[in-house]
């Protein structure tokens, strides 16, 4: 869902989407590249935000003047004849200055290629100076086999023209696919994402992020989903409320829920519990990786655990008033390895007692 690797460095187009930094819980980012320093400071806070569509001509070759694509249906197809040439596609837009633009679009792969899928603006005009805002591109790395939704913002900057393209073009070889490809402009200031507030002696910027959500919380709807891909489209969507709503796989439909308040929490490595307060109907979310092991009981009892916004964990709470609720994890691969290490515990006792039989 993210691109975080484990030692927690995470791919730069994360930042075109800070709520799903919020929905992790992340409270600071660091870097120290001036690139990535560069994005931090300017990685918009956008979502809900008002936005004006922008027109696209057909997708065809002329009207897109692209080179080394190929068209089929809505579909746009990328991929370099042998990875020095660059193939493109260019999108005429209207620029105003110092403008935030929204570019979103779906994309898929049959292997993560070397080379990124890069978006930027851009404007060349024989006499006139080339138009290339180098702060402002975006590369995308991570690719799937099935089609990801991607936003990315993109600021024109103060020297912007008024007639520039949206350029989408890599250098892979991997055929890359691209659908839903939609232009807006934003109606109104955007505020930061990330607010600088400390620098290292040996260069890190560490970046505050006001907007993390709290680890645990309730939401007050549930919106259905079939698998990841459904959520993974849903989270993104630029107008999904994360700290309101939560995307649960497995409901048939949609569900307003009631308010819940969380009075006391116990935490471990293995076994969660909290003291929670709830109205008729309520879902408490943990915003901790959803993994097969974890049990949950609500009041004593067992209840199911649904996998929230694709990857953390959620139970639903019914009943108005006070409520006892516990998560534990013990994996089946720890019971099986339990048993295998008793029967081999076993079979060496009674090798040792067969041996000492025969000694004595």
């Amino acid at each position: 869902m993210t691109g975080f690797q484990l030692n927690g460095a995470a791919p730069a187009e994360l930042l075109s989407h800070s709520g799903l930094l919020s929905l992790t819980g992340a409270q600071y980012l660091l870097a120290r590249r001036p690139d990535l320093v560069g994005l931090l400071r300017r990685a918009p806070k956008a979502e809900n935000i008002a936005v004006q569509e922008i027109p696209l001509p057909p997708l065809t070759c002329p009207a897109l003047q692209c080179s080394d694509a190929s068209f089929s249906g809505t579909t746009i197809s990328l991929a370099s004849p042998d990875s020095r040439q660059v193939s493109i596609v260019n999108f005429p837009v209207d620029l105003s200055p110092s403008a935030n633009y929204r570019i979103s679009f779906g994309a898929d792969a049959p292997e993560n290629p070397v080379f990124p899928l890069s978006v930027n603006l851009y404007s060349y005009n024989r006499g006139s100076p080339t138009y290339d805002y180098p702060e402002e591109y975006r590369a995308v790395t991570n690719f799937s086999k099935t089609i990801t939704p991607h936003i990315l913002w993109i600021n024109s900057g103060p020297a912007a023209p008024q007639h520039a393209f949206v350029r989408f073009y890599t250098q892979s070889r991997i055929p890359i696919h691209i659908i839903n490809i939609h232009i807006s402009k934003a109606k109104q200031e955007i505020p930061a994402a990330f607010t600088e507030v400390f620098k290292t002696a040996d260069g890190i910027s560490v970046f505050q992020n006001a907007s993390a959500l709290p680890r645990f919380r309730f939401v007050s709807q549930c919106i259905p989903a079939t698998g990841f891909d459904q959520a993974e489209g849903l989270v993104l969507n630029p107008g999904f409320d994360l700290s309101r709503q939560a995307v649960v796989e497995g409901l048939d439909r949609k569900i307003d829920l009631s308010p819940g308040q969380i009075l006391s929490e116990d935490i471990h490595n293995n076994r969660m519990q909290w003291t929670v307060i709830t109205g008729q109907q309520s879902f408490f979310v943990v915003d901790d990786s959803w993994f097969p092991g974890w049990t949950a009981e609500v009041d004593g009892h067992k209840s199911e655990i649904r996998i929230v916004d694709g990857f953390v964990r959620g139970v639903f709470i019914r009943g108005a008033g006070k409520h006892s609720v516990e998560m534990r994890f013990w994996p089946a691969s720890l019971t099986y390895g339990l048993i295998v290490t008793a029967c081999s515990l076993i079979v060496l006792l009674y090798a040792a007692l067969k041996r000492r039989t025969r000694a004595e």
